[in-house]
């Protein structure tokens, strides 16, 4: 879906408006790796400020979030 949404206007195989919004209604993430880093940005911003400021250890995990790689 990713690679058809990016496709040139012209090109056959690119997503037709409706299949967009369909898939935006749906909650579909067009930029997952983007997305996951924004999220573990925040949740790395809230453990700083929760921790004196101190980087988290490497084991660290906050929810789904790895903070400490």
């Amino acid at each position: 879906m990713r690679q058809d949404y990016k496709r040139r206007p012209n090109d056959a195989k690119r997503l037709q408006p409706y299949q967009i919004a369909a898939l935006e209604r749906i909650g579909f993430n067009w930029n997952p790796r983007e997305n996951y880093w924004n999220e573990m940005f925040e949740q790395l911003k809230v453990y700083l400020q929760n921790n004196g400021g101190k980087m988290p250890p490497r084991f660290i995990h906050n929810e789904k979030f790895p903070l400490g790689q």
